[in-house]
């Protein structure tokens, strides 16, 4: 009794016994189990996932569209990061190259190559377009670290290519020939540089801006060759010495006889000056006579025709009356010095003429001188009223400037005794550019 009893009391409602209790209780245990294993599953892929974005972000998008459509979402997961599910490794995510992809990196675009390209190309296209030349010229000049005797020799010459060809086309370009010598000097120094001057006044002779660089630049870096740079400025003189616009050649040709320390060597170039009709001429006057003054009258003027002057001084000089005890009239010969005086003051007289005859022949020239707006070279045509100007002119220099200017030269010499200066006197017909 007491086991039945004891037997029915632990059998719960509803009957099943022991064995039904069993099956009930292994049922609650198996259903969380299965539970946490597919959530570990979602675990894993979650995390392959994220894995997955941050490897291919970075990747171009047509190659994330070939990956995502491709790899099993399972494979889709960073390095690190396992297949939980099946319990095997997941193989490093590749992602494969396009089909057109070589291996080799591009080659790098250098910015000044480039330019130097369109520059050339822009010549070649139109060898009469100045401003493409010019930007040629600036972009050759362009060098690392500026142009120096260090400079490659791949800058060298796409320099001297540019410039040969350039002035070959514009030969009076004058500025230009400066700035090639002046390249030449900083890349091979001073003798490179005296040859690209030579070319340059002998294809633009008439330049006194050119003839007055290059004597300068003789006088800096030849100062040791003298007769050198004296024979130099004698050359520049036979080319510009006549132009209305000289006095810069000239300012620079009196400035390096002043420097050997002699203006007894100054004297002969000022004596040359004072004859040509220029712009300046009244100022290399008052210089001219500032130096004789202080110089022997026998460097002013000829031997002979100093000698005729004194003669007429001492010929034309007053009776002076003496009174002594008794009244005696006589002759007083003059002192040496009062001579000496009467003769600068003739000398004077005779510079004075000359002096006369120039600033009429300047003045002669002054209204078409005036009327020129462009005295340089340049590519754009001249507008019809400086052509004009320009006919006038030489009309007026072929029928007047060479038998008038001989004229002035030889009374000139005959005055004063000095030599000839005919030579010196040309028509402008023959160095004006128009």
């Amino acid at each position: 009794m007491e086991v039945a009893q004891g037997e029915g009391e632990s059998t719960p409602p509803g009957g099943g016994g022991a064995g039904g209790s069993g099956k009930k209780k292994k049922g609650r245990e198996t259903a969380p189990r299965r539970s946490a294993v597919s959530q570990r599953r979602r675990k894993g892929d979650a995390a392959a996932a994220r894995g997955a974005r941050t490897i291919l972000d970075p990747l171009p998008r047509r190659w994330v569209a070939r990956l995502t459509y491709s790899v099993p979402f399972s494979a889709r997961r960073s390095d690190t990061v396992s297949q939980v599910a099946d319990g095997v490794p997941a193989q490093p995510l590749k992602a494969e190259p396009p089909a057109d992809y070589t291996g080799e990196a591009a080659a790098p675009v250098d910015p000044a190559a480039s330019a130097l390209k369109q520059c050339w190309d822009a010549v070649n296209s139109n060898p009469d377009d100045f401003a493409a030349w010019e930007a040629l010229i600036r972009c050759v000049e362009s060098v690392p670290n500026g142009l120096n005797h260090e400079t490659p020799a791949q800058y060298q010459s796409s320099l001297h290519e540019a410039y040969d060809r350039f002035l070959a086309r514009f030969p009076l370009c004058f500025g230009y020939w400066k700035k090639y010598a002046d390249d030449e000097l900083a890349f091979s120094g001073p003798e490179a540089a005296e040859k690209t001057f030579e070319r340059g006044v002998a294809a633009v002779f008439n330049s006194v801006d050119l003839w007055t660089q290059y004597c300068s630049f003789k006088m800096e870096h030849f100062r040791d060759d003298v007769e050198g740079i004296r024979q130099l400025f004698q050359r520049g003189a036979e080319c510009v010495g006549l132009d209305f616009l000289a006095h810069l050649f000239w300012d620079k040709y009196i400035e390096f006889e002043e420097s050997q320390g002699e203006n007894s060597l100054v004297l002969p170039v000022l004596e040359r000056i004072i004859r040509i009709p220029m712009h300046q001429y009244a100022r290399f006057f008052e210089k001219y006579t500032h130096v004789y003054s202080a110089r022997p009258l026998a460097e002013v003027i000829g031997a002979e025709q100093l000698a005729a002057i004194e003669a007429q001084v001492r010929e034309a000089a007053p009776d002076k009356v003496h009174y002594g005890v008794r009244l005696d009239v006589r002759r007083c010969v003059p002192s040496d010095a009062e001579i000496d005086q009467q003769v600068r003051l003739r000398v004077h007289e005779i510079k004075s003429e000359i002096y006369t005859r120039t600033q009429a022949e300047t003045l002669k020239r002054w209204p078409y001188e005036s009327e020129i707006k462009r005295p340089y070279f340049h590519v754009r045509p001249m507008d019809e009223a400086q052509l004009a100007n320009w006919v006038k002119y030489l009309e007026f220099e072929e029928t007047n400037a060479v038998e008038k200017q001989a004229e002035m030269a030889n009374a000139a010499t005959a005055a004063d005794g000095t030599a000839p200066v005919v030579d010196e006197f040309d028509s402008k017909a023959d160095r004006v550019e128009v």
